[in-house]
Protein backbone atom coordinates (compact mmCIF):
# COMPACT_ATOMS: atom_id res chain seq x y z
CA UNK A 1 0.00 0.00 0.00
CA UNK A 2 1.19 3.59 -0.58
CA UNK A 3 0.43 6.96 0.30
CA UNK A 4 2.91 8.62 -1.52
CA UNK A 5 2.74 10.77 -4.33
CA UNK A 6 6.16 9.86 -5.33
CA UNK A 7 6.48 6.93 -8.28
CA UNK A 8 8.23 3.84 -6.70
CA UNK A 9 11.96 4.93 -8.41
CA UNK A 10 11.53 8.04 -5.92
CA UNK A 11 10.31 5.88 -2.53
CA UNK A 12 13.85 7.15 -1.09
CA UNK A 13 12.02 10.48 -0.28
CA UNK A 14 9.75 8.68 1.43
CA UNK A 15 9.46 7.87 6.02
CA UNK A 16 8.09 3.76 5.19
CA UNK A 17 5.67 2.48 7.90
CA UNK A 18 5.36 -1.53 8.29
CA UNK A 19 2.13 -2.30 9.49
CA UNK A 20 2.09 -6.27 9.78
CA UNK A 21 2.94 -7.13 5.71
CA UNK A 22 2.10 -3.97 4.43
CA UNK A 23 4.61 -1.28 4.18
CA UNK A 24 3.12 2.36 3.82
CA UNK A 25 5.22 5.34 1.63
CA UNK A 26 4.39 8.61 3.49
CA UNK A 27 6.53 11.71 1.88
CA UNK A 28 8.90 12.74 4.28
CA UNK A 29 8.27 16.68 3.81
CA UNK A 30 4.16 16.30 3.22
CA UNK A 31 4.39 14.24 7.14
CA UNK A 32 6.42 17.52 8.12
CA UNK A 33 4.16 19.83 6.92
CA UNK A 34 1.13 17.70 8.33
CA UNK A 35 3.06 17.90 11.60
CA UNK A 36 3.90 21.59 11.82
CA UNK A 37 0.24 21.97 10.57
CA UNK A 38 -1.46 20.08 13.34
CA UNK A 39 1.06 21.77 16.31
CA UNK A 40 0.16 24.90 15.27
CA UNK A 41 -3.48 24.58 14.83
CA UNK A 42 -3.71 22.71 18.33
CA UNK A 43 -1.53 25.41 20.11
CA UNK A 44 -4.21 27.76 18.05
CA UNK A 45 -7.28 25.62 19.71
CA UNK A 46 -5.46 25.26 23.29
CA UNK A 47 -4.47 28.92 23.62
CA UNK A 48 -6.95 30.62 20.97
CA UNK A 49 -6.35 34.20 19.50
CA UNK A 50 -6.22 35.78 22.70
CA UNK A 51 -3.60 34.37 24.39
CA UNK A 52 -1.24 34.50 21.17
CA UNK A 53 0.35 37.00 19.47
CA UNK A 54 -1.58 36.39 16.30
CA UNK A 55 -2.09 39.98 15.14
CA UNK A 56 1.38 40.90 15.98
CA UNK A 57 3.43 42.24 13.19
CA UNK A 58 6.68 40.49 14.80
CA UNK A 59 4.99 37.50 15.55
CA UNK A 60 3.53 37.23 12.15
CA UNK A 61 7.31 38.19 10.19
CA UNK A 62 8.81 34.97 12.04
CA UNK A 63 5.71 33.16 9.59
CA UNK A 64 7.47 34.37 7.27
CA UNK A 65 10.75 32.96 6.89
CA UNK A 66 9.75 29.62 7.94
CA UNK A 67 8.71 28.33 4.32
CA UNK A 68 12.51 29.61 3.68
CA UNK A 69 14.46 26.45 4.59
CA UNK A 70 11.85 24.06 2.73
CA UNK A 71 11.38 25.96 -0.70
CA UNK A 72 15.52 26.56 -0.82
CA UNK A 73 15.49 22.67 -0.01
CA UNK A 74 12.74 21.72 -2.43
CA UNK A 75 14.93 24.08 -5.25
CA UNK A 76 17.91 22.45 -4.74
CA UNK A 77 16.39 18.55 -4.69
CA UNK A 78 14.45 19.65 -8.15
CA UNK A 79 17.37 21.33 -9.84
CA UNK A 80 19.82 18.58 -9.17
CA UNK A 81 22.11 20.54 -7.53
CA UNK A 82 21.91 18.54 -4.05
CA UNK A 83 19.37 15.67 -2.79
CA UNK A 84 18.16 16.41 0.48
CA UNK A 85 17.71 13.90 3.80
CA UNK A 86 14.05 12.85 4.78
CA UNK A 87 15.18 14.01 7.99
CA UNK A 88 15.83 17.51 6.16
CA UNK A 89 12.57 16.94 4.61
CA UNK A 90 10.96 16.16 7.68
CA UNK A 91 12.19 19.20 9.44
CA UNK A 92 11.73 21.64 6.94
CA UNK A 93 8.31 20.70 5.71
CA UNK A 94 7.34 21.22 9.12
CA UNK A 95 8.04 24.35 9.45
CA UNK A 96 6.65 24.79 5.94
CA UNK A 97 3.36 23.17 6.99
CA UNK A 98 3.45 25.56 10.46
CA UNK A 99 3.21 28.38 7.66
CA UNK A 100 0.52 27.01 5.96
CA UNK A 101 -1.22 26.59 9.18
CA UNK A 102 -1.00 30.08 10.23
CA UNK A 103 -1.57 31.63 6.76
CA UNK A 104 -5.13 29.66 6.58
CA UNK A 105 -5.81 31.09 10.20
CA UNK A 106 -4.82 34.65 9.07
CA UNK A 107 -6.85 34.23 6.33
CA UNK A 108 -10.15 32.41 8.05
CA UNK A 109 -9.60 35.52 10.78
CA UNK A 110 -7.42 38.12 10.08
CA UNK A 111 -8.49 41.55 9.01
CA UNK A 112 -8.34 42.23 5.61
CA UNK A 113 -5.12 43.77 4.99
CA UNK A 114 -3.14 41.30 6.75
CA UNK A 115 -4.88 38.63 4.79
CA UNK A 116 -3.91 40.64 1.61
CA UNK A 117 -0.28 40.42 3.18
CA UNK A 118 -0.45 36.90 3.72
CA UNK A 119 -1.13 36.49 -0.30
CA UNK A 120 1.42 39.04 -1.37
CA UNK A 121 3.81 36.96 0.58
CA UNK A 122 2.41 33.55 -0.52
CA UNK A 123 2.88 35.51 -4.27
CA UNK A 124 6.47 36.32 -3.76
CA UNK A 125 7.33 33.10 -2.75
CA UNK A 126 5.78 31.60 -6.15
CA UNK A 127 7.27 33.99 -8.12
CA UNK A 128 10.70 33.90 -6.83
CA UNK A 129 10.76 29.83 -6.86
CA UNK A 130 9.63 29.39 -10.74
CA UNK A 131 12.04 32.92 -11.17
CA UNK A 132 14.93 30.70 -9.75
CA UNK A 133 14.18 27.68 -11.47
CA UNK A 134 13.39 29.07 -14.97
CA UNK A 135 17.20 30.93 -14.58
CA UNK A 136 18.91 27.53 -13.36
CA UNK A 137 16.90 25.89 -16.86
CA UNK A 138 15.23 23.09 -14.84
CA UNK A 139 11.40 24.68 -14.55
CA UNK A 140 10.43 22.53 -17.07
CA UNK A 141 11.81 19.32 -15.92
CA UNK A 142 10.92 20.38 -12.82
CA UNK A 143 6.40 20.47 -14.12
CA UNK A 144 7.10 17.08 -15.85
CA UNK A 145 8.04 15.63 -12.44
CA UNK A 146 5.59 16.62 -10.51
CA UNK A 147 2.87 16.98 -12.75
CA UNK A 148 3.39 14.57 -15.84
CA UNK A 149 0.24 15.41 -17.07
CA UNK A 150 0.65 19.13 -17.10
CA UNK A 151 2.42 19.14 -20.13
CA UNK A 152 0.98 16.73 -22.35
Amino acid sequence: MVLSHHTPDRFYRCLRLRIGRRELHLCARCTGQTLGALVLLSLFAVRGLGHLPFYNPWFQLGFVFLPLPAAVDWARQSSRSKESTNRRRLLTGSLLGAAGMDLLILLLSAPWIERVIGFAVLAVYLVVIVGVLQRRGVLERVVEEHFPRATT
